[in-house]
């Protein structure tokens, strides 16, 4: 690397950048290239908190499901639009992201029970059946996917 990028003060901050990456580096902030060895405290501190800070993917999806359903089914002359934000081309990951939350979310939407459907076009209709299907699709995606295993299985 160091041949080939051209020499000057942008290469050498750069290489100062990288350098404690470096196997031979003694920065004990950092776990070492030892795969055995045991990490730093900071490390596993780190660890620990990332662990206790996490939330399980269903509560995430009931979560974000739930939020969606408060923002798009409140008596509000602006729900529609709010809809039609969420469920424009480059947000469908939202939908998505609600796995089979979704399924039910969509038919929630276009039930009498929510306020936007009777605002409803053919073309808002059609968005959320295909965001349904979505959902529906990567959920089947996620359950056919091979899990990793833990050390104890192996």
């Amino acid at each position: 690397m160091m041949n080939s990028i051209p020499e000057g003060k942008m290469r050498d901050d750069a290489l100062k950048r990288i350098e404690r990456l470096d196997c031979g580096h003694s920065d004990k902030t950092l776990a070492s290239c030892d795969r055995i060895a045991k990490p730093p405290r900071a490390v596993l501190a780190w660890q620990k908190k990332l662990r206790l800070a996490g939330v399980d993917y269903p509560a995430f999806a009931r979560a974000v499901a739930t939020e969606l359903r408060n923002l798009v089914c409140v008596n509000d002359g602006d729900a529609i639009y709010i809809l039609r934000g969420i469920t424009s081309q480059h947000r469908f990951v939202w939908f998505a992201e609600t796995r089979r939350e979704g399924t039910a979310l969509v038919d929630f939407i276009m039930s009498k029970d929510c306020p936007v459907s009777a605002s409803l076009t053919d073309d808002d209709k059609s968005r959320l059946v295909t965001m349904r299907l979505m959902t529906i699709k990567r959920d089947e995606d996620e359950e056919s996917a091979p899990r990793p295993t833990s050390n104890k299985e192996k």
